[in-house]
């Protein structure tokens, strides 16, 4: 798996805000999904859908086994 994606999943398994926060675009166009939820937009919307997960989790454990990335420019 490549570096970005082993960098986000540490940060998401760590619960650390900051981190995840480093692991963004911090603009309008951002979304995402969460299994389960609706899609958000934005990333202030996206920042607190992290936060209410860390604030309400002790433990989060992730793993992938066919990860899928897709590579245009320097963005992953």
């Amino acid at each position: 798996m490549g570096e970005a994606n082993t960098a986000f999943y540490q940060a998401m398994q760590s619960l650390n805000l900051a981190r995840m926060e480093d692991m963004w675009w911090h603009d309008d166009w951002v979304r995402c999904l969460h299994p389960g939820w609706e899609l958000l937009s934005g990333w202030d919307k996206v920042k607190e859908s992290w936060s209410v997960i860390f604030s309400s989790t002790v433990q989060l454990q992730v793993s992938t086994s066919q990860p899928l990335v897709c590579v245009l420019g320097d963005v992953a």
